[in-house]
């Protein structure tokens, strides 16, 4: 951040094991969800209030960060990212064991509560997809959509090999369930098509059950310097996910890439993309496992659809286009 903004302050939070299992208590004990506690101590909300004095607008990200600008005098605008309360309720679904279950179950009813309670004391809410600010509209008619989106255009040689890349914060719940299913479901049945593809599954603190997933045609690379060279040698880029709201940012930067992408339906909600046009969708093993190994093996749909995916980047989700609708939608009000 500090390498693109003339001011940064930065305040140290605690998110060792201890805070983290106190913070899960209090949530509990107060009626709110675990990260509004982890995230919202009085040190920062100091910090935050000093920071705002004399400035024309907060823009806080999650409803967690939201939570500090309460009560501030200037314009408050909550960037939602997605609906938490959704994937909670995605991880509930998902879980493995009853206690997982019970904990995801509650920590979602908690933060539904504390998103719409956040949502009705800003001047301003932005959704990521239509369907998420339909959930805000409940709280506060002020809520627009301002997508996700990427610098621009990347370019790069169409790679020969046939490598599969997912990329993504391993230790992200969502991202690891979407990465074991790909792995366990999909993958074998890819192999059996093209025995010499390989998978990349690239991203930082995977958790234990993402490092097992590793193998002789299987890489769990953990935190990388920098993700372009995957994009540069991907022939396909997947996004397994089954939990989750917003958009996937993920998608995008394949897209600006030119990397034909094929995702589940959850993972490309909320982008304006059309089946078959700009990425292929899937969402059961085999017709998962059939995209990806049909673009593996035909050059020409590849070229076809990493193209498609691409011009839709440029046409909708540049940030100079995101910034001129903030500012319309938003600030010049």
């Amino acid at each position: 951040l500090r390498t693109m903004l003339p001011r940064v302050e930065a305040v140290e939070v605690s998110t060792g094991p201890w805070r983290k299992y106190a913070s899960l208590l209090l949530s509990l004990l107060r009626l709110k969800p675990y990260l509004a506690g982890l995230y919202g101590g009085r040190r920062l909300r100091r910090e935050l209030a000093r920071l705002a004095q004399g400035q024309d607008a907060v823009h806080a990200v999650y409803p967690y960060g939201a939570q500090l600008a309460v009560g501030l005098g200037c314009l408050k605008v909550m960037d939602t990212q997605n609906v938490e309360a959704d994937v909670l309720a995605g991880n509930a679904r998902r879980a493995s064991n009853v206690f997982a279950w019970a904990h995801h179950l509650v920590q979602g009813a908690l933060m539904r509560r504390l998103e719409l309670g956040i949502a009705a004391r800003m001047d301003a809410v932005l959704a990521c997809s239509e369907s998420d600010r339909e959930f805000f509209l409940k709280a506060n008619p002020e809520t627009f959509t301002v997508p996700n989106a990427v610098e621009g255009v990347r370019e790069r040689d169409f790679p020969q090999g046939k490598d599969v890349v997912f990329t993504g914060l391993m230790g992200y719940l969502a991202n690891a369930d979407g990465a074991r299913w790909f792995r366990r479901e999909v993958w074998p049945l890819v192999r059996e098509r093209c025995p010499g593809a390989r998978l990349f599954l690239v991203g930082k603190d995977p958790r234990p059950e993402v490092l097992a997933l590793a193998g002789p045609d299987v890489t769990v690379t953990g935190r990388v310097e920098d993700v372009s060279e995957y994009f540069r040698l991907a022939r396909v880029f997947v996004c397994p996910l089954r939990v989750g709201s917003g958009t996937r940012l993920k998608i995008l930067e394949a897209f600006s890439w030119g990397v034909p992408v094929v995702s589940t339906s959850v993972g490309v909600s909320g982008i304006e993309a059309e089946p078959g046009r700009h990425l292929l969708v899937a969402d059961t093993p085999r017709t998962m496992a059939d995209a990806v190994a049909d673009v593996l093996g035909d050059d020409g749909l590849a070229r076809r659809v990493g193209e498609a995916g691409r011009e839709l980047v440029l046409a909708r989700y540049t940030w100079a286009e995101v910034v001129k609708k903030l500012n319309e939608k938003v600030y010049r009000q």
